[in-house]
């Protein structure tokens, strides 16, 4: 999820963790694929380290909200998020389940996956959450709850981990292929 309108990706990015993002019909099929859970072997391996680090510094650097792994390319059921949404801290959510919500709130977002957006999509999602799911050291974190902005970036990047576009979730239903014939 981004604050920004438009992210510029740089030559010192290195390529292995490259930002996928949708100009065109062919880029969407790759953010589309569901990510595949992770086990605690994958978790302590450095290339799983190396990603999460990966993650961390790209939102840390273009003032994200969050990002979930299958933008950088690994279809892993990784994300980090601001935690809260207005501070500096930065969790990292593995193999994320939300258990039941409550409440309904459409409000703007963006995302570092679709830079060119002409328009800010009005998205509905629950307005509280209570959800599960391991920190960066294999932790279970049970039962925990989220409300407001922290809700919903958790939603926001749970849908990539499930191949789901926030123009999917478009208040009024319109997905991604309407959203783009109507500009």
């Amino acid at each position: 999820m981004n604050e920004k309108e438009t992210v510029e990706t740089t030559e010192t990015e290195p390529e292995k963790f490259r930002l996928r993002t949708i100009i065109s019909d062919s880029d969407v099929g790759d953010l589309r694929k569901p990510s595949d859970p992770v086990s605690l072997t994958e978790l302590n391996s450095s290339d799983t380290k190396e990603l999460i680090q990966a993650l961390k510094d790209y939102v840390t650097k273009h003032g994200g909200l969050g990002m979930a792994a299958v933008q950088l390319g690994v279809h892993k059921r990784i994300f980090v998020m601001r935690r809260p949404f207005n501070s500096g801290n930065l969790s990292v959510i593995v193999n994320p389940v939300i258990h039941r919500g409550t409440g309904h709130a459409v409000k703007g977002e963006g995302c570092f996956s679709l830079p060119n957006m002409p328009a800010t999509p009005m998205v509905k999602r629950m307005s509280m959450i209570h959800v599960t799911y391991m920190d960066e050291n294999g932790v279970e974190q049970a039962q925990d709850m989220l409300v407001g902005m922290d809700a919903r970036i958790f939603q926001h990047e749970l849908d990539h981990l499930n191949g789901v576009l926030m123009t999917d979730k478009k208040s009024g239903g319109r997905g991604f292929q309407q959203w783009k014939r109507s500009f």
